[in-house]
């Protein structure tokens, strides 16, 4: 029978051991020594939760990781009683409760299943004594845990399809992107950015909501995510049918991306460390003067007066004038992002003004950003000592905060990693909210400068990332890694992997942070674990650095940097030299990119697009596209496949012998039955067909790169005006594209400043059609040039020798022939 809103339906015929009730919103369950509530947030989102029944009612309380300006649209669901079992759907998602067990289970629109709670003890609630920590008591300094009020041990159980791939959890260190099979300890940590997200290929997803350390684990008797403190279990489910609509869902509840400024997506210099003003001013000049363009310019640690970590003001005796400083990279069109740390040593002035204000953890330097009135400090030291002095973004190093195992010569086991980690994190952070620090960091640092009034968009680059972190205008990068083959394989499917948890924004240390185990100033230690002692010197690591810079400059952002050998082009090789002009190469092909990535952010921000990603997102769950961890997605265009195997040398200088040179690119084929299922070579132009493995040639000078036939792509245009664009395409299907501009900067975009240009190809015409802008916005141009060329076998995208078709637009729409009409 099915029920009517406000209907009631107690325990039933015959011993079942379930009660229910419908709300409004969705419905109440008593099960299982439980109380639960299913309770619909949107269309394909439903949120469940759970305490003993002892305790009450489950309250679903709002916590950090949600959005608070969300609207919560429940639309119209059914509840049907059945012989065995009650179904609620909402046409997106179905809930199915067994009336026999209390189980649930859940299924797409056309009842296929999606996963389900394990067989018996599926729930899991063990009550915490305040200050436990995994057995083991753990008080802060001043006597008393953060956030200890008591709390729940929690585990839920799943059952999943056999073969499923399972995708997100964040990123860490294996170089895992299937979560199958595997256990992870989900900590903040240098080399881990734990997120509680789970997202399947076969369409569905899960958002844990809490905020302590946890543990997934897979295997043949299910997959379990295990918290250590939770106020009540609670989460979500989120419906497909495929991965992007699972993670707009994501975004549905935890909040959009804003836009980036537009110079985030051209090239950033870094290294650790640049000791001056005059030493930053000059690398910036001389990448000037090679006609490169450098968009950012990154200041590491120890910018405070010696002995002060993490005061903000810069030392006067390095950086004599940080405004003249900033005004001059500026006219060099360079931003100055600067490094941050919410530790503080020394007794400089920060951290006593810090202190007196009680904004400090019961360490007495880390600064307690889950209390309003201390992020507030923070950030207005942060502002006066920095920000209005000029300074372009932010680089919040160290955000996890803590790192409890970053010593030793012996790396400990991960159980005992898990143990050292989480007993520091709460101490003095709280058993609750131990992995939550950065997101609200981030938090101070976003409301800080947006309450400035700045027309500076928020740009913050940090080390560690919570669910939700993507409203605050964050990109993670993945740690102080280590400078090997098998690193740099690792990191393509982690990032992967942090694509996959519902953050768009990623980037890796290009050529690792450790290149090798001997650095100058440091002790031996477990983390040191990198091949190439001699750094730049090594035509091995040479090699390394291009291919992990070939692979960066398809990331949302490039940024080589590390410690121990310098991380300059120049120090490459010389003019003429094939490391180094490839690397000219890539960072100009970098600057050509930016129209086509800043029109991916857009999607980020307006559509809760996802900017780099697995292929699973476009090409579906067949088991050879869910395993696929070495090459990915950027935007609906192009195909990237980065070189993770030496081909000339090894460390020191060794010659690799009989290295293959060439490596395995799967070509996916479309799943929706539409056209694109042909790939074209960006470099040769050669045409492929879909569904199938082929070996691609690597060569030195590049990654096997392909775009999907019928892409359109937008382009910088190199030697020209700002507003004037390339446009390729790769024909063999119909195909379009949407441009999106605005000033680059500022909050315009919020109130709809933005133009939007639709692209389209017709194949059976031959003819490119640029539509007219729609919408404007303060100094929109008022006329550009256009050029536009097919990229066909012979002709690449690199080929400046191939004909283009030219014309100019002045707000009309354009229909541009590029062959002839096919009959």
């Amino acid at each position: 029978m099915a029920e009517t809103k406000g209907s009631k339906k107690a325990m039933g015929t015959g011993d079942r051991p379930v009660r229910w009730e419908r709300t409004a919103d969705g419905v109440r369950l008593t099960c299982r020594g439980l109380s639960l509530r299913a309770v619909w947030e949107g269309p394909g989102i439903l949120r469940v939760a759970a305490r003993p029944a002892s305790d009450g009612a489950p309250v679903l309380a709002d916590g950090p990781m949600l959005d608070p300006r969300r609207e919560r649209r429940p639309g119209p669901f059914t509840l049907d009683e059945k012989p065995d079992e009650l179904v609620m759907s909402d046409g997106a998602l179905a809930l199915a409760v067994d009336l026999a067990t209390g189980r649930l289970s859940y299924r797409d629109p056309a009842g296929k299943p999606l996963f389900s709670e394990v067989e018996a003890d599926a729930i899991r609630m063990e009550l915490r004594t305040p200050g436990t920590s995994n057995g083991s008591t753990s008080g802060s300094t001043s006597g008393s845990t953060p956030g200890s009020a008591p709390g729940y041990r929690a585990g839920l159980g799943l059952r999943l399809t056999d073969g499923e791939a399972l995708y997100g959890l964040g990123q860490h260190e294996e170089g895992r992107l299937d979560r199958r099979g595997t256990t992870q300890y989900l900590y903040q940590h240098n080399l881990k950015v734990s997120i509680p997200f789970l997202a399947s290929p076969r369409g569905w997803g899960l958002l844990w909501h809490g905020y302590s350390a946890m543990t997934f684990q897979d295997d043949a008797a299910g997959c379990r995510l295990q918290a250590a403190c939770v106020p009540e279990l609670d989460y979500f489910v989120l419906a497909g049918p495929g991965l992007h609509d699972v993670v707009r869902r994501y975004r549905q509840v935890t909040g959009a991306a804003p836009m980036p400024p537009r110079w985030a997506f051209g090239y950033l210099q870094s290294k650790e460390r640049y000791h001056d003003q005059e030493e930053l001013l000059a690398v910036a000049r001389r990448y000037a003067e090679l006609g490169l363009p450098l968009e950012g310019i990154v200041l590491d640690w120890m910018s405070w007066p010696d002995g002060l970590w993490g005061q903000k003001s810069l030392d006067p005796a390095r950086f004599p004038d940080p405004d003249d400083l900033c005004r001059r990279l500026h006219a060099m069109g360079t931003r100055l992002m600067v490094s941050i740390w919410p530790h503080h040593h020394g007794d400089g002035p920060d951290q006593r003004e810090l202190a007196a204000a009680d904004a400090l953890l019961a360490n007495g330097t880390t600064y307690d950003a889950f209390d309003a009135k201390a992020r507030a400090l923070y950030w207005k030291q942060a502002e006066t000592a920095l920000f209005a002095k000029g300074i372009d973004a932010w680089w919040t190093d160290c955000s996890e905060p803590f790192e409890a195992d970053w010593n030793g010569a012996t790396e400990p086991s991960p159980e005992e990693r898990m143990r050292i980690n989480t007993t520091e994190a709460e101490r003095y952070l709280g058993a609750a909210r131990s992995n939550a620090y950065s997101l609200l960091h981030s938090r101070g640092i976003w409301e800080g400068q947006r309450a400035t009034g700045s027309p500076k968009r928020v740009l913050n680059l940090t080390r560690s990332a919570y669910a939700g972190q993507q409203r605050y205008a964050t990109f993670s990068w993945s740690g102080d890694t280590n400078a090997t083959w098998e690193t740099l394989r690792r990191q393509v499917a982690e990032g992967l992997s942090f694509a996959a948890s519902g953050l768009p924004y990623w980037t890796t240390d290009v050529g690792a942070f450790f290149p090798g185990r001997v650095i100058p100033g440091m002790d031996a230690a477990w983390f040191l674990r990198g091949d190439f002692d001699t750094g730049a010197e090594d035509p091995g690591y040479r090699e390394l650095f291009l291919r992990w810079f070939q692979y960066a400059t398809f990331l949302p952002m490039l940024r080589p940097h590390g410690t121990g050998t310098p991380r300059e082009i120049w120090h490459y090789g010389e003019p003429g030299d094939p490391v180094y002009e490839t690397l000219v190469r890539f960072i100009r092909l970098r600057k050509r990119l930016v129209p086509y990535l800043y029109s991916l952010a857009a999607q980020v921000t307006s559509e809760n697009g996802t900017m780099f990603r697995p292929l699973a997102f476009d090409f579906g769950d067949a088991p050879e596209v869910t395993a696929a961890d070495d090459q990915f997605m950027l935007g609906p265009a192009l195909m990237v496949c980065p070189v993770t195997r030496p081909q000339r040398y090894g460390p020191d200088a060794v010659p690799v012998r009989d290295a293959p040179r060439s490596r395995g690119v799967l070509l996916p084929s479309a799943t929706d039955g539409t056209d694109g299922t042909d790939w074209v070579d960006v470099w040769d132009g050669a045409r492929h067909a879909g569904g199938r493995r082929i070996e691609a040639p690597t060569p030195l000078e590049r990654l096997p790169a392909y775009a999907r036939a019928g892409s359109v792509l937008p382009l910088a245009r190199p030697d020209s005006g700002p507003e004037d664009l390339d446009i390729l395409v790769f024909p063999g299907a119909d195909g379009s594209f949407e441009l999106y501009e605005d000033e680059g900067d500022g909050w315009g975009y919020e109130q709809g400043a933005s133009t939007r240009t639709a692209l389209r190809w017709n194949e059976a015409t031959g003819t490119l059609t640029v539509g007219r802008p729609a919408g404007d916005y303060p100094g929109r141009p008022a006329r550009r040039a256009l050029r536009a060329r097919l990229v066909e076998p012979g002709r690449g995208w690199a080929d400046s020798s191939a004909p283009w078709v030219t014309a100019e637009q002045q707000g009309q729409e354009l229909r541009i022939p590029l062959r002839q009409s096919r009959p």
